[in-house]
């Protein structure tokens, strides 16, 4: 008797916890749902924006045609703003690997004692080639904005 008592209360807490269990798995279905939908409509968002955002900068392959083919102040002064983004991109470059540099400075990881060269080291020397990278296109762009100067002045 005393073995069917304990037996009627494991299934009823067996249950009772189905029950809850069900009722929290519906709560969390409708949860996970609504947050994969989130998800799917921001994603699109996101790759509908810089769509429009990027139509006004030249790509990397055409920047090299019209450098090829570039005739008014007009198509200058498109690549001036061209070599201008690629400046600004370089400067973000350099400023991420200044701070992954500081970082491994302040962390050495483990592969830093059998290295002829730092982790900080390398991201330090990437750094550096990215400010020179960035003065070099802003230095274009000030020739192809004088360019498109002078194709102006001289109409």
């Amino acid at each position: 008797m005393v073995q069917a008592n304990l037996s009627s209360r494991c299934r009823v807490r067996n249950h009772e916890s189905a029950q809850e269990f069900s009722k929290g798995g519906l709560i969390k279905t409708a949860f996970i749902s609504r947050l994969v939908v989130t998800a799917i409509v921001s994603s699109g968002v996101a790759l509908v924006e810089p769509q429009s955002s990027a139509a006004s900068h030249l790509s990397h392959k055409q920047a090299n045609r019209l450098i090829n083919t570039a005739r008014t102040s007009q198509d200058h002064l498109e690549l001036a703003r061209y070599f201008r983004h690629e400046a600004q991109r370089n400067r973000d470059k350099q400023a991420h690997y200044l701070e992954t540099a500081w970082n491994y400075r302040l962390h050495r990881p483990r592969v830093d004692m059998y290295r002829n060269v730092s982790t900080s080291d390398a991201y330090r020397h990437w750094a550096d080639e990215a400010r020179r990278l960035a003065l070099a296109d802003e230095q274009l762009a000030a020739v192809h904005e004088q360019m498109a100067l002078q194709l102006l002045q001289g109409k």
